[in-house]
């Protein structure tokens, strides 16, 4: 909410902590830009991880961090 009130902040942008422990699903979010007030994933939507797995959002919209439990993703402002 503080980057939408900031005036400055367009966009976001996903970011994995990128490693030999980084999940299927967090890796291909990494560097995915969309707007500041927009959602990654909508509810009811899945994503295919990158080992083949599904992921499915049946329980809320993510517009943010984290994708599951235990995920080390974070919010960069794209001004």
């Amino acid at each position: 909410q503080g980057y939408v009130q900031s005036g400055v902040v367009e966009k976001k942008e996903w970011s994995a902590a990128v490693d030999e422990r980084t999940c299927e699903f967090c890796e291909p979010m990494d560097g995915k830009i969309v707007g500041v007030e927009e959602n990654y994933f909508d509810m009811g939507g899945t994503m295919e991880g990158s080992g083949g797995g599904e992921l499915n959002f049946d329980y809320e919209d993510v517009g943010h961090p984290p994708l599951h439990p235990q995920c080390r993703c974070a919010i960069i402002p794209v001004i």
